[in-house]
């Protein structure tokens, strides 16, 4: 218990009630209830996430499927916010996203720019790969970074914007 407090003096709460704090912390008792459900809660976390590993429940296939659609894709800056986007096998172009538009496209065109920069290489070095696959993921691989992108990971809006550059029409 705490020392009194010395005549005139407010007592501190504070001090009394950390003294009886120490002094029940040896008498801690856990009711046997909980402990049992914590350690229920522990077991069934366990099995359920080796259940998950033991299946493949959850988790996105990373082996290719059968591709539906390729196509090689050059990517041209034309003025300092503007992107072109050629076939790289026609030279037909594809598009091209003025400085407001193509918001995801545009962006990770961006990311792939830097990728190439830190590399010593230029975005125009070389074609991207643009797959869609049988079941309906896509890719957008880099030959000069080695970075792959799957598409669906950034929602079915986002991949699509990516997937309307596969079609062979402008």
């Amino acid at each position: 218990m705490a020392e009194p407090s010395p005549p005139g003096q407010r007592p501190d709460p504070f001090a009394e009630g950390l003294a009886e704090l120490e002094a029940d912390s040896e008498n801690i008792v856990v009711p046997r209830p909980a402990l049992i459900g914590a350690g229920l809660l522990i077991a069934f976390s366990i099995t359920l996430a080796a259940v998950a590993r033991m299946t493949g429940s959850g988790r996105t296939p990373n082996a290719p499927g059968v591709v539906a659609a390729s196509r090689q894709l050059d990517f041209r800056a034309v003025e300092p916010d503007s992107v072109r986007v050629v076939d790289h096998e026609t030279g037909e172009t594809i598009v091209t996203f003025m400085r407001d538009q193509g918001g995801f496209v545009t962006g990770s065109l961006r990311a792939f720019a830097w990728e190439r920069h830190v590399r010593g290489s230029k975005l125009e070095a070389a074609p991207f790969t643009l797959m869609r696959y049988q079941d309906g993921r896509a890719m957008l691989l880099d030959s000069v970074t080695g970075m792959q992108i799957p598409l669906e990971a950034f929602g079915p809006d986002n991949r699509e914007a990516f997937v309307r550059l596969l079609q062979r029409s402008p």
